[in-house]
């Protein structure tokens, strides 16, 4: 027969990439569309006032233009991006609601930026103009639909509700997230990448930046018991009331995997513009009794590669710190007989004042390389506020 506690789910989208050209890499940053005028000055002896105005700039010329350019792909493909879902939801246990999906999408020409197609390849020197494609010009910082993305997921919940209005959510999601080194430009690095002088076919790709592999939540509410209307004190008045009935109990608690380590050198001898990797001669992953803040991984297992040539490390590799952080709040509500209820929070973030540390240092040769510096998550911070609803 049918059952009225299980829903099966799912669900399948191809959609394009939008492909914004927004950011500073503009095509109008070209020559002769765009020229710079610079001056120093102070508040004393102003070098420009606006009785003086400012001189004329004479437009760049293109045929002469020693400075960086940039570039759009005239034939682009439109990225394509296909997503993909699947879930089982059972009520089950005690009115336990449990829901386990798969989650995955695929995507494939998607637009990125600051690729430079003007680098010199690997060799001797330091990307010289005689080995550049366009040996008259410096970068060309390419904007190319030439990205591919690839993540899935596997995903699990439970939640509960109670009749008293107390509510428990549990979730979990293990994923993995790759790309070949696209990038959109917005703070967030993606290693050194090879392209167009990829040394093998996979050379880039890894690990995507935002690949976490482990994430737990769990999340509630509690209604205590005590006070007018509740099983425990029901007839409390007066001072009693005002100090214990009406209070709801909340936390967070998450825990997640760290975010993946991007390696490059602090000399770049590679020859090229595009940066460079070390040379991997050992795993370099330290187990969890051996990792501490100055000693986060094997550094004697990353090395400078020999002059002229890509190192062999990969774009992205193990991770660095995960995060636990546990918050927690308690409300207090005065209810009145007419107008506005009025809520008293207390707030407690980091609750456990666990230290987040930040990634440690990946530059092969700086004085950080394989220790850990600083954190990424404020110490415990308690808050009192006060909320009216009218």
């Amino acid at each position: 027969g049918e059952s009225k506690t299980l829903a099966v789910r799912g669900g399948f989208g191809v959609f394009h990439d939008v492909s914004a050209n927004g950011g500073v890499q503009g095509l109008i940053y070209n020559p002769p569309f765009f020229s710079e005028l610079g001056f120093t000055s102070n508040n004393i002896t102003p070098v420009r006032t606006l009785q003086t105005g400012f001189p004329v700039s004479e437009r760049p010329d293109p045929a002469t233009y020693p400075g960086n350019l940039f570039l759009n792909e005239l034939d682009q493909e439109q990225g394509t991006i296909q997503m993909w879902n699947a879930n089982v939801q059972q009520e089950m246990l005690g009115g336990v609601i449990w829901t386990l999906a798969y989650g995955g999408t695929r995507g494939r020409n998607i637009q990125s930026k600051g690729w430079n197609l003007n680098s010199a390849p690997p060799g001797p020197g330091f990307n010289t103009a005689s080995r550049r494609p366009y040996p008259q010009y410096n970068t060309f910082n390419a904007i190319i639909g030439r990205g591919t993305i690839d993540y899935k997921s596997l995903q699990f919940k439970a939640e509960k509700r109670f009749s008293q209005g107390s509510y428990l959510l549990v979730a979990y999601t293990w994923s993995e997230a790759l790309t070949n080194g696209a990038g959109q430009n917005v703070g967030v690095g993606q290693g050194v990448r090879y392209w167009p002088y990829l040394p093998s076919e996979d050379a880039d790709d890894g690990r995507s930046d935002t690949d976490v592999r482990h994430v737990f939540n769990l999340s509630y509410l509690v209604p205590l018991p005590f006070g007018n209307g509740q099983p425990l004190m029901s007839n409390a008045s007066g001072l009693t009331e005002a100090l214990l009935g009406n209070w709801q109990l909340n936390g967070i608690i998450r825990a997640r995997s760290g975010l993946p380590l991007a390696f490059s050198m602090a000399a770049n001898q590679s020859g090229t513009a595009l940066g460079n990797r070390p040379d991997q001669v050992c795993g370099g992953k330290l187990s969890g009794d051996e990792r501490d803040v100055n000693r986060w991984f094997d550094t004697s297992c990353f090395v400078a590669p020999a002059t002229g040539v890509f190192g062999n490390a990969e774009r992205t590799l193990f991770s660095g710190p995960g995060l636990v952080n546990v918050d927690f709040s308690a409300f207090k509500s005065f209810p009145l007989a007419r107008g506005p209820e009025v809520q008293f929070r207390i707030e407690v973030f980091n609750l456990l004042n666990t230290t987040q540390f930040a990634n440690p240092g990946t530059v092969v040769g700086a004085a950080d390389f394989g220790r850990i510096l600083s954190t990424i998550n404020p110490s415990r911070q308690l808050q009192f506020a006060l909320k009216v609803t009218f």
